[in-house]
This record gives C-alpha cells, sequence and structure tokens, in this order.
C-alpha cells in the first residue's frame, strides 16, 4: 500500500497530526524518517485505532440506516399495494420515497466506508462513486421538496391562478432529475484519494482518505463549489419562503376551524350565497353546511362533465376529484358521508397534508445545513476529523452526517400526519386485506 515517493511528495500538506489531536507545522517528511514508519502494519494498527475512537458514529449510523431502509420501504410497499395512486395528496409521496431510500442506503454506506477505512480508503473509483451518489441522492431530495413547496403554494396561497398539472409535474420531475444529474457531474473530478502525514506511536505515517480537497485546488475548482454552495441556499431559501407562507395559510385556516368554521372543500358557491344568503351564524352552520352540499350535488350536468374531461387530461384538482366522486354517490342512491362536525373531515384532511410537508422541510433544512457546513470546514481543512478528542470527534461526525437523519424521519413524518396511510401499514403488519368500504373512502379522499 505504500506510495511511490514522488506522489507522496506532491499531495503531502504542511500540516502533521499525531492521533491525540495535537499537531504542528512541517515542511516535508524528515530525512530520516525510516521506510518501516509507512508499513502496512503500522498503518493497519493507526486504522484500527481511529475506528475504534469512531464506533459511537459508527453504531449510531447503521441504527439510522436499518431504521431509514425499513421505514421507506414499508412506504413505498403500502402506497403500491394498499393505497389509491390516483390521490393527487400523495403525488409526490413516492419519488420522495425513493430518493429516500436510495440515500438511505447511499449515504449511510459512505460514511461507515469512511469510519471503517479512515486512512486506507480502498478505491479512488470508489470514492468518486460514492461522494457522486450521495450528493445525487441529497440534492434530488431538495429538488423534490421545492417542487413540492411550489405545488402547495399555488394550490393554498394562489387557489384562483394557475396550477400544476400532473404533466406539469412530470416534467418538472424530469427536468430537476437531469439538472441535478448534470450539474453534480465536475464533482467526480475534484474529488479524489488525499494523502494525509499524521504521527502515531512517534512515528510519521501516510494515510489515504476520501475527501473534497485538493492542496492544488484550481481557480475552476473553487468557483464551482462556491457556486453549488451559493445554488443550494438560494434553493433552500426560496422553498423556506414559500412554505412560510404556505404555514400562515394553513394555520389560519386551523385558527378558524377551531371556532367552527365551515369547512372549505363543501363552501357554497358565491352564486348560491347571493342567491340564498346563507348566513354566518354558528347556530346555522349545520342548515348551511347541508345546504351548501345540496347546492353542490345539484350543479349542472355540463359543468361535470367539464370536470370529467379535465380528470382525462390529468388537471383536476383535490376538490373536483372529491365532488365528482360525491356527486357520483348521490346520483347511484348511495348515502353521502358527511364531516361528523362542522370542522370539516376533509378540510382537515388536506391540512394534515399541509402541514406533514412543512414539517418533512423544515427537518430536512435542519439537518442539512450543518451538513453543508461541515461539508465547507472538511474542504478547507483535510485534518478537521483528525485533532479532536474521542467525545468532540463523534459529535462533529454526527453533525456532519445528520442529512441522513431527514431521510430516516420521512417515513415516520408520513405515518404521524397521513391516518390512512397508518391505518394501512397498521393492517399490513397484521396481515388484514383492506375492506371494500376503505378502499371507497380512500379514493374518496376521507
Amino acid at each position: 500500500m505504500d506510495p511511490d515517493e514522488t506522489t507522496t511528495q506532491d499531495y503531502v500538506t504542511q500540516v502533521t497530526v499525531n492521533y491525540t489531536g495535537s499537531y504542528e507545522n512541517v515542511t516535508s517528511i524528515p530525512d530520516n524518517h525510516s521506510n518501516s514508519s509507512y508499513s502496512e502494519q503500522l498503518l493497519l494498527d493507526f486504522n484500527a485505532e481511529i475506528f475504534h475512537r469512531r464506533l459511537p458514529n459508527t453504531i449510531l449510523i447503521s441504527v439510522m440506516m436499518i431504521l431509514g431502509v425499513i421505514g421507506n420501504f414499508v412506504v413505498l410497499y403500502v402506497y403500491f399495494t394498499r393505497l389509491n395512486r390516483k390521490n393527487v395528496e400523495r403525488y409526490f409521496v413516492p419519488f420522495l420515497a425513493v430518493v429516500d431510500f436510495a440515500a438511505c442506503v447511499i449515504g449511510p454506506t459512505f460514511s461507515l466506508l469512511e469510519n471503517v477505512y479512515a486512512v486506507i480508503f480502498p478505491s479512488n473509483l470508489l470514492c468518486k462513486t460514492m461522494w457522486y451518489t450521495t450528493s445525487l441522492s441529497s440534492g434530488l431530495s431538495i429538488s423534490v421538496l421545492s417542487i413540492i413547496a411550489i405545488n402547495r403554494y399555488l394550490k393554498l396561497c394562489r387557489p384562483h391562478g394557475r396550477q400544476l398539472t400532473v404533466y406539469h409535474k412530470r416534467m418538472f420531475m424530469a427536468a430537476m432529475f437531469t439538472i441535478v444529474t448534470l450539474i453534480l457531474i465536475p464533482m467526480v473530478f475534484f474529488v479524489e484519494l488525499q494523502y494525509i502525514d499524521l504521527v502515531y506511536k512517534n512515528e510519521h505515517v501516510l494515510g489515504i482518505t476520501c475527501a473534497p480537497h485538493n492542496p492544488r485546488q484550481t481557480l475552476g475548482e473553487t468557483i464551482y463549489f462556491g457556486c453549488m454552495f451559493g445554488v443550494i441556499s438560494i434553493i433552500i431559501i426560496i422553498t423556506a419562503g414559500l412554505y412560510t407562507a404556505v404555514g400562515k395559510v394553513v394555520f389560519e385556516r386551523l385558527r378558524k376551524t377551531r371556532k367552527g368554521s365551515v369547512p372549505s372543500s363543501i363552501q357554497p358557491s358565491p352564486r348560491f350565497v347571493r342567491n340564498n344568503k346563507v348566513g354566518n351564524d354558528r347556530k346555522d352552520s349545520v342548515a348551511s353546511v347541508l345546504s351548501a352540499t345540496n347546492n353542490v350535488l345539484q350543479e349542472s350536468k355540463s359543468q361535470l362533465d367539464i370536470r370529467k374531461k379535465s380528470s382525462v387530461n390529468g388537471v383536476l384538482n383535490e376538490d373536483s376529484s372529491i365532488l365528482d366522486t360525491r356527486k357520483e354517490s348521490a346520483m347511484n342512491g348511495q348515502a353521502l358521508q358527511l364531516p361528523r362536525s362542522t370542522n370539516g373531515a376533509y378540510r382537515q384532511y388536506r391540512m394534515n397534508f399541509y402541514i406533514m410537508f412543512l414539517t418533512i422541510f423544515v427537518c430536512n433544512t435542519i439537518s442539512f445545513v450543518p451538513s453543508m457546513i461541515y461539508l465547507f470546514l472538511h474542504e478547507h481543512d483535510l485534518y478537521f476529523f483528525f485533532r479532536h478528542d474521542d467525545a468532540v470527534l463523534n459529535i462533529h461526525l454526527t453533525m456532519q452526517r445528520l442529512y441522513v437523519t431527514n431521510h430516516v424521519l420521512n417515513p415516520f413524518i408520513y405515518g404521524y400526519f397521513d391516518i390512512t396511510f397508518r391505518k394501512h401499514v397498521i393492517d399490513t403488519f397484521r396481515r388484514v386485506p383492506p375492506s371494500p368500504t376503505t378502499v371507497r373512502q380512500v379514493s374518496s379522499g376521507t
């Protein structure tokens, strides 16, 4: 494993670090340094000690990997076997789950490789591949969340404006995947194995690590990483702004709901309000709900046909889909299931999805920002993770890899906010097949 002398002199930096955490400035490897200092056994012993020091982080990453893989697999299994895939509220859930599943496999695997082969990383190709795929999975996750933010913002804050149709969503997803895939390609050329000169048992040891650091960093590399940080920061800020607007509307509607306002899913049309002068008095709320619902069900046949044609073209939104299903049920003589109270079951259903995606974004930001900061520190300091004592080292490693937490938490966030999804997960583990009644309720969005 001994690199040749010329290559070593090209890569060795001006800092030598020993395993206890102290470091001293040197200009080169001492001339009286014997070849035995670079022996494979000494390097292996040093690597084993580093692995032992990083063991708490290794255990934590392993547990997160197991939870993330199982959780996202359950999400995909339940979605494709038990849930109604035409439910537009869950349109982005499988895409996000696939990205999270990949991230929970790739990210922790790379972290474990860095812990196991801290100073003897085995392959330059493996180094480049892991950095690229890890960055790709995280980049796709952020991009999906930004598209979700745009979609939710238009639906909630601009309900009467232009909306994202299924076609638009597919095009956005395809464009996002292509752009992220291409923009990360230069990273393959900038990331490579790096030699680090360390001191172990009073002997100089030349280790090999995988890091986004190049002592001969070019201007192009500096510009690239700077632009990457800038683009990611802009995406996070814009997405945060959209979700802030969504959050204000969501919590305002929840506040009104607690006061007993009529659910938005069965609000009367403006013409009905003018003709019938529906009162806002809470004493008449039940009568208003029933009257508004009857008015909706009596919409003209031409309007119903327009909505059905729109659904064929993939431009049907959530409200029209739910109303059409309810109208068809009424026409077939089936009982219409009204909310049990004026709080509105369907409104609460939709609010849960808004809050769910808002929570996912908050968790993503909180977990991703520290990882970006540590990437910046590591990119400018190759020895950053070799100069701390055990406790501080594991804290730094955990913060650097905190981005994995977001991919692990998403399935549990689904289960908390999506009651129907949670019920199907429980039924799956109980091996209880979904009843026809449950399927009809899911398809109607209740």
